[in-house]
């Protein structure tokens, strides 16, 4: 799990540390991205990730991230606060349909902004890499 942040945001940090701590309770490795670290208390059981702030978001994450060694990774915002426990079925089952389908990211949201269909499959760039996203 790669939960993305800066340093600005220790308003919502406190909360989203105790409901991963409430609610992540399988043996997930966490790495915390953050620009620089200010007035937020990370957890010693979280590894530090730095990026420079001016670079493009999309470059900074792919640059974080492109080194982790997992096949799949969950990406969080740090104001995505996890309120309920997660069924680790129903993530195998995602996984499942991402390997067959060739899929290499999805997304657990509605994404706004221009698009076609939600179930279309689509083109999107991070960086040098291109991915293909689709909505099940």
């Amino acid at each position: 799990m790669v939960i993305c942040s800066h340093h600005s945001s220790e308003d919502v940090s406190d909360i989203m540390f105790k409901q991963l701590e409430k609610y992540c309770t399988d043996n997930i490795k966490i790495y915390y991205l953050i620009d620089k670290i200010d007035k937020i208390n990370i957890p010693k059981k979280y590894e530090i990730l730095y990026y420079d702030n001016k670079i493009k978001y999309t470059d900074r994450l792919y640059n974080s991230i492109k080194n982790i060694n997992y096949e799949y990774i969950l990406i969080l915002q740090e104001d995505f606060i996890i309120c309920n426990h997660y069924d680790i079925n129903r993530i195998d089952e995602i996984i499942k349909i991402m390997k067959n389908s060739n899929i290499q990211m999805m997304r657990s949201y509605e994404a706004h902004g221009n698009q076609k269909s939600k179930k279309e499959l689509t083109n999107y760039s991070i960086s040098d890499k291109n991915y293909k996203i689709m909505e099940i």
